[in-house]
């Protein structure tokens, strides 16, 4: 029994490790959130004692902090692989001027490499704050077969 109870806390931390490094914000609210709703709840505890049926007096903070957690970070959780609307509108917009032969294949690619640099820049960023100083590549070089000749 003890060794159960034992192996449930080292999971449970480390889920909450992992939550704390994916959305700390949400997580720090969450636990808060299920605090204060603990505290809520056990302020009118004698008004729930009349509701045998559901039994809330049986919840422990436990329950209240998983609440607040799980209700803080579902948000996240279901947007996990949605991809920004303006990174979408502009590989889009590249594909359509392409289409349209409005700008060259080697111009439609240098386009896309620029957008995906900056969206993975602006990802390692927000992971990482300490790494503000990096900036996305800008240099373009035209491929040698892709060269316009004089003639």
């Amino acid at each position: 029994m003890n060794e159960n109870i034992d192996e449930i806390t080292v999971l449970s931390r480390k889920l909450i490790n992992i939550l704390l490094v994916s959305n700390p914000v949400g997580t720090s609210l969450g636990v808060l959130l299920g605090i204060v709703l603990h505290g809520i709840f056990g302020l009118f505890h004698p008004f729930l004692r009349q509701f045998e049926i559901l039994n809330i007096l049986g919840l422990k903070v436990w329950h209240f902090i998983a609440f607040g957690v799980f209700s803080a970070n579902i948000k996240k959780y279901l947007n996990r692989n949605k991809i920004d609307d303006s990174v979408t509108k502009a590989l889009e917009l590249i594909d359509k001027q392409r289409s349209e032969e409005k700008i060259s294949e080697w111009e439609a690619r240098r386009m896309r490499e620029r957008i995906i640099t900056n969206v993975i820049t602006k990802v390692v960023i927000d992971l990482n704050p300490q790494n503000s100083h990096i900036e996305p590549s800008t240099q373009q070089t035209q491929p040698s077969n892709q060269n316009s000749s004089s003639g």
